[in-house]
């Protein structure tokens, strides 16, 4: 990598306290929107949970699409079978759920930091490097040239979803299978590959008229599909091709911007999975969303939910509970962080100001960071007030039931403390005192 330094003035300086003060004040706006609207989605989603465990059928094994259950959110386990899925450009073809292309081309990417200089100004950086990437960078923005990335890229990162249908006669709407995951690599044959493109198309087009068939109708029942190597028709001239990958570089050579890697990944078909979704009259499975007859408001959200394994329906609403719980409470972190941001880039305008006496010997420095720990410490204690007041309002609006209960037990135990303290301090401000012992004559 390569780095290069620019040096800024005081102008600049003052132009990004000013900056700095209507960013924090947007994200102060944006941390008690955030706050306000998560606690609320997270009474939602609990709440279509429960009503989903109250809700669902069990379909058992062995269960059709005709044998129940339509219109209503059901809970089915069976294998799933997917199609032959290729690619169409290099002709990989495989009997899988999902199908990933991911290519990648070493372009160079622009990285800026700042550092704050001493008598006002910031010292800018920019630092260059090269990197794998499946997008196009785009050079024209650099600030500094000799760093031209490719016009356009020449392959891009693509995926393929097959029409996975489950035994019984179920099938799988696309959005429950854009969340199947556990991709494998594709190992790859390039052994009977061409390097022409009309060449490439025939055995392309012949390989997908053997799969229309039925000749890889085993295929797509055997999850060990993929541990076998695929073959692939078509490799452009001047690429050499390995067992995990394509690549335009030559083997044991250091690439160039601009050379490519192409691998494949794939979700193996044969697998058993477990669904737990809404069954409609075909025996298509989506997702459910529960009657507005049982919600509060119309927004509740919907279950879709689909797993590798005979995962029973009680797991499986109990890991979509899990995962709104962890969501809640990181959107809380990211809006508590943004509160504090929020108060510290309000304060920007303070910094700058303190900053210009840094030059001063001893003192000046001593003041710029007292001050700056000062702020620092301020934020914080206005960012924690501010996220845990709105945290507390929501509750107020969502769980007014719970808030109530909460705010009740907090007033409770005050209560028995302050009790506490003040029959302690009645006890020890009246205790009786001992007699005074008179003395006794000697004999």
């Amino acid at each position: 990598s390569r780095r290069y330094a620019r040096r800024g003035g005081p102008g600049g300086a003052v132009q990004n306290a000013c900056a700095a003060f209507f960013v924090g004040a947007l994200m102060l706006v944006g941390s008690a929107v955030l706050l306000w609207w998560n606690e609320g989605t997270a009474v939602e989603r609990y709440e279509t949970l429960e009503l989903a465990r109250r809700e669902v059928l069990e379909l058992g094994e062995g269960a059709r699409a005709g044998s129940g259950g339509r219109g209503r959110l059901v809970h089915v386990t069976a294998v799933a079978s997917g199609e032959v899925l290729d690619d169409g450009t290099f002709g990989v073809a495989v009997p899988a759920l999902r199908l990933r292309r991911d290519a990648q081309t070493l372009q160079w990417v622009e990285k800026t930091s700042e550092r704050k200089r001493q008598g006002g100004g910031r010292d800018v950086t920019y630092s260059y490097s090269r990197q794998w990437r499946g997008e196009r960078v785009r050079s024209e923005g650099f600030h500094r040239g000799g760093y031209d990335n490719p016009v356009s890229l020449r392959y891009s990162p693509a995926e393929w979803d097959a029409r996975v249908s489950l035994a019984g006669g179920f099938e799988l709407a696309p959005s429950l299978v854009q969340k199947l995951s556990g991709f494998q690599s594709v190992e790859l044959d390039a052994s009977e590959a061409s390097s022409q493109r009309e060449e490439a198309n025939g055995l392309i087009a012949a390989r997908r008229a053997a799969g229309a068939a039925g000749s890889d109708a085993v295929a797509l029942r055997d999850e060990r599909a993929l541990s076998r190597p695929t073959q692939v028709a078509y490799v452009p001239r001047g690429y050499s091709a390995s067992h995990s990958k394509l690549q335009s570089y030559r083997p044991g050579t250091e690439p160039e911007v601009g050379d490519v890697e192409v691998r494949f990944s794939a979700v193996p078909s044969g697998q058993v999975v477990s669904v737990l979704a809404k069954q409609d009259s075909s025996g298509k499975l989506s997702a459910w969303r529960p009657p507005a007859s049982k919600t509060r408001g119309s927004g509740a959200s919907s279950v879709a939910v689909v797993a590798f394994g005979d995962v029973s329906a009680a797991e499986l609403i109990a890991s979509e509970v899990t995962a709104n719980t962890i969501r809640t409470f990181v959107l809380r972190g990211v809006g508590t962080l943004l509160c504090f941001f929020g108060f510290l880039l309000l304060s920007s305008p303070i910094t700058t100001l303190v900053g210009v006496v840094e030059f001063v010997p001893i003192v000046g420095p001593m003041l710029s960071g007292l001050v700056g720990a000062g702020l620092c410490f301020a934020s914080l204690t206005l960012g924690l007030a501010m996220a845990t007041c709105t945290i507390a309002a929501a509750w107020i609006a969502h769980r007014p039931l719970f808030a109530t209960l909460a705010i009740g037990a907090a007033i409770a135990v005050l209560c028995m403390g302050s009790r506490t303290g003040h029959g302690a301090g009645r006890t020890t401000g009246h205790a009786p005192t001992a007699p005074p012992v008179e003395p006794t004559a000697a004999a």
